[in-house]
């Protein structure tokens, strides 16, 4: 039940940086999990979250997919 908590904790980061306006800018995979960087392109204030837990970061690229997918239909 542990490792729902910190999924839940971690997917609220990454959706709280999102509706903030951020994008995510560049993606570090390590041993010890992924370090993501959020940017907003109006102020250019940059944001570095870690991501430990497994589906967090299935999450997180399901995120990356969609922001991607919507850039793709704007251009």
């Amino acid at each position: 039940m542990a490792e729902y908590g910190y999924f839940l904790s971690e997917k609220q980061l990454i959706d709280q940086h999102l509706e903030e306006g951020y994008d995510i800018v560049d993606v570090n995979d390590d041993l010890n999990g992924t370090t993501v960087q959020f940017g907003q392109h109006e102020s250019g204030e940059r944001t570095l979250i870690h991501i430990g837990n497994a589906n967090s970061r299935k999450y997180l690229a399901t995120m990356l997919s969609v922001q991607l997918a919507n850039r793709r239909k704007v251009t």
